[in-house]
């Protein structure tokens, strides 16, 4: 899931912050992902070497989206020639006041 499947990578570690006591709510987002799974499982990542694109970042956040830690959750991915190549998705690091000071974390993180 983390080396092939950037688009799912965010949602199964969400799922497995409940793993130890998971409700039914949590067990039918769980085979909604995995029906996810099978009607993708012919997708491909492919390079495309003929497009002008270099290196491309983009970055996102939920502000303030843990209820319990005040956090805000961060996702970015980068792209090069028209194929993710990286991303990542985490809590920052600390509590922010605003979602401008959360934004400019995220572009940090980012970079």
């Amino acid at each position: 899931m983390l080396g092939t499947c950037p688009d799912t990578a965010f949602v199964v570690i969400k799922m497995l912050q409940f793993s130890a006591n998971p409700s039914q709510d949590h067990l039918d987002k769980a085979m909604y992902i995995m029906r996810y799974l099978i009607g993708t499982q012919d997708y491909h990542m492919v390079y495309d070497g003929r497009i002008n694109e270099g290196l491309i970042a983009h970055t996102d956040l939920d502000w303030a989206s843990n209820p319990i830690k005040h956090r805000s959750t961060t996702g970015f991915f980068a792209s090069l020639a028209s194929s993710i190549v990286c991303w990542q998705s985490h809590l920052q690091k600390t509590v922010v006041l605003s979602s401008t000071e959360a934004e400019y974390m995220a572009m940090l993180d980012t970079c």
